[in-house]
């Protein structure tokens, strides 16, 4: 598996790590004892967020310039898709990376196994989808 099929995956967990925490943040708030919990959870999400967030700018910032900006945003959104498998782009972004490369997949391999960390202790399975975010209201 290359770095970059590596990165399609650990992009692809960070939005469902988050509405996983979002659940957990929910069912936290019912129970009176769990109000520390809830805070840290609260931290904990921010923090995950924040990191999509610094991730998905290193992927515009590695990809612009390599591929068209529509294909960029494709990238992000499916990171899976095939646009992160063309030989093509791999070799620009090998050229544009030069000696940094593997230190490039190497961080991006410790991003997927903490996710996949993060995701095996929140009980989610890869492909899983998660249920309603934390702004849906409850329903009747």
């Amino acid at each position: 598996m290359s770095g970059f099929e590596v990165a399609g995956i650990a992009l692809g967990s960070f939005p469902i790590i988050v509405g996983a925490l979002k659940l957990y943040i929910n069912g936290a708030s019912t129970i009176q004892k769990w109000r520390l919990f809830k805070r840290r959870l609260k931290r904990l999400l921010n923090s995950v967020e924040t990191e999509q967030v610094k991730l998905k700018n290193v992927y515009e910032k590695l990809l612009w310039g390599i591929a068209h900006p529509t294909q960029i945003e494709d990238m992000i959104i499916d990171p899976f898709g095939p646009l992160w498998k063309s030989k093509d782009i791999y070799n620009k972004i090998r050229q544009r990376l030069q000696r940094s490369l593997k230190v490039f997949e190497r961080t991006v391999e410790e991003i997927r196994e903490i996710t996949e960390e993060l995701k095996q202790k929140l009980g989610i399975k890869s492909d899983e989808k998660v249920g309603p975010s934390i702004s849906t209201p409850p329903q009747p």
